[in-house]
């Protein structure tokens, strides 16, 4: 989390990430709009993965939680694992290993809703696969972020702004 290229780092990942959740969103409205549906944008804290939900005091500890959990894991899986994984690996095989783990990592998610019975077996399965894409993918996507920028920042505020918009905004 050095300061060299920061700001470049700060609006890249910004950037980025704005335009995929403006392009998500806009799919999301589409389609509801498209099967007859009248969609809106609701705008309060919720956690979707723990299904809670608050007011102010509860929107501001999401964000300071997803403040200080993305350092963590910003500074795990691409600050020790991509550059560990670097050391005997190409860029490509090793930042597509640290996804893996991002991915596997996630899995807690499912896992709790399947033992909580949320989920039956086939949710459970269906759940992790799309965990394990979406947050590989996402991964795979910050360790690049990384690689360009030359530092963590970029992918901090990337994931930062994604999760605290998907604790703030819903459709």
């Amino acid at each position: 989390m050095h300061g060299k290229y920061v700001t470049k780092a700060l609006i890249i990942g910004s950037a980025a990430i704005i335009l995929i959740l403006l392009v998500s969103y806009g799919l999301q409205f589409g389609v509801l709009a498209g099967v007859g549906k009248e969609p809106s944008l609701v705008f309060t804290a919720i956690d979707p993965t723990a299904g809670v939900t608050g007011g102010v005091a509860f929107a501001l500890f999401l964000l300071v939680g997803n403040f200080m959990n993305f350092f963590m894991e910003e500074g795990l899986f691409r600050g020790v694992m991509l550059r560990h994984f670097r050391v005997t690996l190409s860029f490509w095989k090793a930042n597509f290993l640290q996804a893996a783990f991002l991915g596997i990592w996630h899995l807690n998610w499912p896992i709790k809703q399947f033992l909580t019975g949320q989920l039956d077996v086939g949710g459970l399965a269906s759940q992790s696969i799309i965990v394990l894409i979406a947050t590989g993918i996402v991964g795979f996507a910050m360790g690049y972020l990384y690689l360009k920028t030359g530092n963590l920042w970029g992918p901090w505020i990337m994931h930062t702004i994604n999760n605290s918009v998907r604790n703030m905004v819903h459709m």
